[in-house]
């Protein structure tokens, strides 16, 4: 048994925007330095729902899923089971809740109810919507709700396999975030069972999905026909093959002189319009026990007060048409401010800060002063 402290994550970023992943296992087995390279097949239904909504996860067509009969709940039960942005939600929501992490509005949520609550109202809202326009466009004929159905419950609204099948992914979801959950690999020199490796998955899901949230403004929760995660798996045949593959750890040179195995360092795309990816919440998985690499080079961690900005304000005002703000009736220009940057006892220039990746916390700066 392998647990969670023993677990040491890697994500390799590169500045085309993909990623790989693997897991160091130590040597619990036979004494041999182990990882294991991709995502487990347990969790493949996560890329399904990213990929194509709620109904990609069973294996069976959205037709088959929704209400047998034709009518409202059937037009319902079917938009639900095709709208990525909400499959997307339910991902983010679930995981936010098993990790202990804000949720899309920013506060952590205390109850499994509370987060289904939430859901099945943004889900109702959505549904309610789209009966009241399609009852315009039919100038209100029967069998499709007026206005006063506004208040129906999610659970009035589609049909209760549609529920169920809402319901079953949140907890699936919730137990893969586990840290006791396990996931077993089987090698000829016997089993692994390894805490935490699931877990350690959903939250670089969680970490993507965050990123691409902030990007989009939110609006890959929103869009019925998202297309973000399309290539996320680099349009492999066989993905749906794929598992973890174990082999004895080798060091990066050995590795580059390697010839190709399949699932061993497969890339993965980052849904994001940033080269190289340099989202918050996935650089923040350093924090997380990963450890984090953009094209070779080691994320380091910024201890409070290693990074220092410092602001001199001085009289004169330049008429140079550079980036400025209001005060008054002048403005003051950003170099106007003679900022300087301090990065563990040592000055830096704002280029310098920036090829150091503090460009993220430079920026913001900028906009405040």
């Amino acid at each position: 048994m392998i647990d969670e402290n023993r677990l040491e994550p890697i994500a390799s970023v590169t500045s085309d925007g993909s990623f790989r992943l693997k897991f160091l296992l130590g040597s619990e087995l036979d004494g041999r330095e182990l990882e294991a390279h991709g995502i487990p097949q347990s969790l493949h239904y996560l890329i399904h729902l990213l990929q194509a909504g709620l109904g990609a996860t069973t294996g069976l067509a959205n037709v088959q899923l929704a209400h047998n009969r034709r009518g409202p709940k059937r037009e319902r039960d079917l938009k639900l089971l095709r709208h990525v942005g909400f499959a997307t939600l339910l991902m983010f929501e679930s995981t936010a809740f098993a990790l202990r992490l804000p949720s899309s509005d920013g506060d952590i949520v205390e109850t499994f109810e509370e987060v289904r609550a939430r859901l099945f109202r943004k889900f109702a809202s959505f549904l309610s919507r789209g009966d009241r326009n399609e009852s315009s466009r039919n100038g209100g004929e029967m069998g499709v709700p007026e206005v006063a159905d506004l208040f129906l419950t999610l659970d009035q609204l589609v049909s209760e396999g549609i529920v169920s099948l809402l319901e079953g992914l949140m907890r699936q979801i919730i137990e893969d975030a586990k840290d006791r959950r396990e996931t077993r690999l089987f090698l000829p020199s016997g089993e692994i069972r390894v805490r935490g490796l699931s877990a350690s998955t959903l939250r670089l899901f969680h970490a993507i999905v965050g990123d691409l949230a902030r990007e989009t403004e939110g609006a890959c929760f929103t869009k019925v026909r998202g297309t973000w995660f399309e290539a996320f798996t680099n349009n492999r045949d066989g993905f749906s093959r794929e598992d973890l593959v174990v082999r004895e750890q080798v060091t990066a040179e050995e590795d580059r002189a390697r010839i190709y195995t399949a699932g061993i360092n497969e890339r993965f795309i980052i849904p994001t319009s940033k080269l190289p990816p340099r989202g918050a919440n996935f650089l923040a998985l350093a924090h997380a026990g990963f450890e984090i690499t953009i094209d070779g080079k080691t994320v380091e961690l910024v201890k409070e007060g290693e990074f220092r900005p410092e602001f001199t304000l001085k009289e004169g005002v330049t008429d140079t048409k550079l980036e400025s703000l209001p005060l008054g009736n002048r403005k003051i220009d950003w170099f106007e401010l003679h900022p300087r940057f301090f990065f563990r006892g040592k000055e830096l220039s704002p280029d310098e800060a920036i090829q150091h990746g503090l460009a993220d916390i430079i920026e913001p700066l900028r906009k405040r002063v």
